[in-house]
């Protein structure tokens, strides 16, 4: 939804990550096709990868920084992985805080942000517009990624 939030949650290897990644062109559906910011996936990957934005939190060295420099694009929808892998709580007040000033300003389009969190737990804290969030129990839309991510080797995207 333009401006809201919406929550994927699921066990790993349930494909979060690979949805996380397919809706922001990052990777490719392995049938079918997806329309994403208006543009359609996988003819107009780049086009949807330059209107969003990804970021992978369990893999960031300085969480706050990884945000704040996707952030700084100001993309039409940002998707943020690893969200529950942040348990210094001072690290989660200042992504809570990120991703609140978020939505004080428009993206690049003009249109509010909409954000996409990944999670295999609780994102508590951290979503900032509580009552914009819809929590998936399994994304079933999606079953892990192409090899051509090492993360999600040996599965695919099914869109």
């Amino acid at each position: 939804p333009v401006g809201g939030s919406l929550v994927l949650q699921g066990d790993s290897p349930s494909g979060v990550s690979a949805a996380l990644l397919t809706l922001t062109g990052r990777l490719a559906p392995a049938s079918g096709k997806l329309k994403v910011v208006g543009l359609a996936l996988p003819v107009r990957a780049s086009g949807v990868r330059s209107r969003t934005g990804y970021v992978d939190l369990a893999g960031s060295e300085d969480p706050a920084a990884a945000l704040a420099r996707a952030l700084a694009e100001r993309p039409s929808i940002l998707a943020v992985d690893g969200v529950d892998a942040i348990t210094d709580t001072a690290v989660r007040t200042r992504l809570r805080d990120l991703l609140a000033a978020m939505h004080a300003r428009p993206s690049r389009a003009g249109t509010p942000t909409a954000l996409l969190l990944g999670t295999t737990g609780d994102t508590g804290d951290i979503v900032p517009a509580p009552g914009a969030t819809h929590r998936l129990a399994e994304p079933e839309a999606f079953h892990g990624a192409p090899a051509a991510d090492p993360r999600h080797a040996g599965t695919q995207v099914h869109a």
